[in-house]
């Protein structure tokens, strides 16, 4: 019997210890990873984050059996405007072309025409012609004035040439876009 408890004790330790071995490890592996592509997991993660609101806003207009609000359109999308601004001003010059080392001054804008508050979405198209949602759903403005639409944040962009789309919630055609260079 004293045996036995010896062996129990023994293997109880022993995959106590085993377990903390694998824990460190997968902890150094973290950090490691997270050492190297931080950023553009960060940048990834912020992303992916600003996108929640406008999905669970979507699957849940879909569970109740209602169809997105679209009351706000009357007829056809009326032409929208999507530019580039170097700060936080929807004045500032229209920019077609940054550095790597402006992305994170750089702001995306929309203005619609005046009297239309229409929900859309930001298409951008990387270099790579991958395409992916930008942030969340917006909606813009009834007076006319341009929406600020989030910047690259902490993401640093690679360098090649992108694409922004303007796309009206319930549609899959562009109300506008434009186009952008990222250089180094």
């Amino acid at each position: 019997m004293k045996d036995a408890i010896k062996f129990g004790l023994k293997s109880f330790f022993g995959g106590c210890l085993g377990c903390l071995g694998v824990i460190s490890v997968i902890l150094i592996l973290v950090v490691i990873l997270g050492v190297i592509f931080g950023p553009q997991v960060a940048g990834g993660i912020s992303t992916f984050l600003q996108s929640i609101p406008g999905m669970l806003s979507q699957g849940l207009s879909t569970l109740s059996g209602g169809a997105p609000d679209n009351s706000t359109k009357i007829g056809p999308v009326p032409p929208m405007d999507v530019y580039l601004t170097i700060g936080n001003k929807s004045d500032a010059k229209h920019i077609t072309s940054l550095s790597t080392a402006q992305s994170k001054q750089v702001y995306f804008w929309v203005q619609a025409p005046k009297d239309s508050a229409i929900s859309f979405t930001l298409l951008i198209t990387l270099p790579d012609k991958s395409q992916t949602q930008f942030g969340p759903e917006f909606k813009s403005d009834a007076s006319g004035k341009a929406v600020n639409c989030g910047q690259f944040g902490s993401l640093i962009p690679v360098a090649g040439s992108y694409k922004l789309e303007v796309i009206p919630s319930g549609s899959s055609t562009s109300a506008g876009s434009t186009e952008f260079k990222v250089t180094k």
